[in-house]
């Protein structure tokens, strides 16, 4: 069951110190992806406005993309935000649970989460109030970039080359892998995977273009042009 104490335990500093040797180095032809799409979805939006990231970790997607848009990112480690400032000193950064997250309704262009890493939440209901909120937070005309671990394809993790680099884990919790567990260095995550449909059907409730690709085990999901009545 997901608690803020579980989850700041996991993300200590002596797993920060680690973190871009474990999941960035591994697997570059992942994060040329995201940046990939990152500048298309950019290249399409406003000069003006707000980025936000979810679960920002050190920030590396804001280090990487040149954007004139102003960059805020959450998370809930300190010992990963300390990185991330360091890393982006122009940015903004919030130490918080993003379950108690708040913003004011379409102030923000742009949002993205990376990694799935709204899997730590406790269930399905949460994950998919958490993906709502978001989009409320976005402006009419922006964009969402959610990376997404559908439980679809959580069974051939452990196939995977990036699983063969690292030896990490997931074990199924329920057949269905909707509940699951991922063991790396930092010790043992238990993780709620919502089926990607449930993803999809939400996006096209409030963009006019929603588009998904899958990057392995992983999903980019994309809706663009927010809808606003």
């Amino acid at each position: 069951m997901y608690t803020r104490q579980a989850v700041t335990a996991l993300y200590r500093e002596s797993y920060a110190e680690m973190y871009e040797k474990l999941y960035l180095e591994p697997w570059p032809e992942k994060h040329q992806i995201n940046l990939k799409l990152l500048k298309l979805i950019l290249k399409d939006l406003p000069s003006s406005g707000r980025w936000l990231d979810i679960c920002c970790g050190q920030a590396w997607h804001f280090s990487q993309v040149d954007s004139p848009l102003g960059k805020i990112g959450v998370d809930l480690s300190e010992s990963q935000l300390r990185r991330a400032a360091i890393r982006n000193p122009s940015a903004s950064f919030i130490c918080t649970d993003v379950s108690e997250l708040n913003f004011q309704t379409a102030s923000f262009t742009l949002v993205t989460s990376f990694w799935g890493a709204y899997c730590y939440l406790e269930d399905d209901r949460a994950i998919l109030t958490l993906v709502e909120k978001a989009i409320s937070w976005i402006e009419a005309g922006g964009a969402f970039y959610l990376e997404v671990l559908p439980p679809e394809s959580l069974a051939s993790f452990n196939s995977s080359p990036y699983a063969k680099r690292t030896g990490f884990l997931v074990t199924a919790r329920t057949p269905d892998y909707r509940a699951w567990s991922y063991e790396d260095y930092a010790g043992v995550h238990l993780m709620t995977s919502p089926p990607l449909d449930s993803f999809i059907a939400v996006f096209q409730k409030h963009f006019e273009l929603v588009n998904w690709m899958p990057t392995g085990f992983m999903v980019n999901l994309i809706g663009r042009n927010r809808r606003i009545a």
